[in-house]
């Protein structure tokens, strides 16, 4: 169970009066708490939120859930009428966001509630965003949501704490994030810019970036930014970063690796092995003819050895060869530099 269907699973037997559900991508719900089982979904035979709307509903469902998919970490919000398993029906207040969960794709979070309930609504309403701030709290990435005017709207935990390390700043809403992208020692401000006009544009773009800090910290950053729309209007950028520092870190040691090893092997098959083959050459016109039984015998083992060595070089040269492609093949080739 990941950790945001940890902060679900919670309330799953719990007397809350809203409803929590997960789905995948292609709608498919895999968790919902007990008061959703309870009402709607004890008696499916399918397990879509679409086989409970009203079907003057689904239509719009489906268009919100596939702009939630399409824009990770923005929070949309809307209505719909469900037919319970009485079917009578139930008009629904719903928020849901989705988040991309690795190799196990997209996952999307729904919080909603009656709106009949009018004494818990606004309660609810404010619950509903506490659950959302914590879903998107208990991850290492750092989220933000930043208004056309570069103005950010939003941000999570991650985000806040990054902020006090390694900016020594208490980050607030509308704060300029021009303010931390600036306070670097490598000026990243223009790479920024330049991708976040891209995603103003409607383009999805993401980025590997170094960022050096004024506190000589050096980290590898992965960023991702989503243009977000409301009611076909564009009204910001959704933007993750993922800490790349430590897969970067072995990367470049596995580099330095394979660029020593690199380097033995060129000093063995061309240093070592010349002299060598000069070695070899020589000793095959040494004649043993006349030679005593003593010095045949350490000819012999003279010519013994240096073959022993001739094949001892050429396994070198087939393992620098492995090391070439294994390099290549991951995408991690150094340049050989001799000095």
């Amino acid at each position: 169970m990941t950790n945001k269907q940890e902060v679900l699973h919670k309330n799953h037997s719990s007397t809350c009066n809203h409803y929590l559900v997960t789905m995948n991508a292609d709608e498919t719900i895999t968790f919902c708490n007990s008061r959703f089982s309870n009402k709607f979904y004890k008696q499916l035979s399918t397990s879509t939120i679409s086989s409970l709307l009203q079907a003057d509903h689904v239509h719009s469902f489906k268009h919100h859930f596939n702009f939630c998919i399409t824009s990770p970490g923005t929070c949309v919000q809307g209505t719909s009428m469900l037919i319970n398993q009485f079917d009578e029906p139930h008009y629904i207040k719903w928020e849901m966001v989705a988040e991309i969960q690795g190799s196990n794709g997209v996952s999307v979070y729904l919080v909603g509630h009656d709106l009949h309930e009018q004494p818990h609504r606004e309660s609810e309403i404010e619950l509903s965003r506490k659950i959302l701030k914590a879903i998107f709290d208990s991850t290492d990435n750092v989220k933000f949501f930043i208004a056309p005017n570069l103005r950010i709207q939003f941000f999570n935990k991650t985000a806040f704490e990054n902020g006090l390390k390694l900016h020594g700043r208490r980050m607030q809403i509308a704060d300029h994030i021009m303010d931390y992208v600036r306070d670097t020692e490598n000026k990243i401000d223009q790479v920024f810019q330049l991708d976040f006009e891209k995603a103003l544009n409607g383009e999805t773009v993401e980025r590997e970036t170094e960022i050096k800090y004024k506190n000589d910290q050096s980290k590898w950053f992965r960023s991702e930014y989503y243009p977000v729309y409301e009611s076909g209007i564009l009204i910001g950028v959704s933007v993750t970063v993922s800490d790349l520092t430590v897969r970067k870190n072995y990367e470049q040691s596995i580099r330095l690796q394979n660029d020593k090893l690199r380097k033995i092997a060129f000093i063995q098959s061309h240093q070592v092995r010349q002299p060598l083959s000069n070695i070899l050459g020589i000793l095959s016109f040494i004649k043993t003819e006349g030679m005593s039984d003593d010095d045949k015998y350490l000819m012999k083992i003279l010519n013994m050895s240096a073959q022993q060595l001739d094949k001892v070089v050429r396994n070198i040269v087939i393992e620098a060869q492995q090391i070439e492609l294994y390099s290549e093949f991951y995408d991690i080739k150094t340049p050989l530099q001799i000095s």
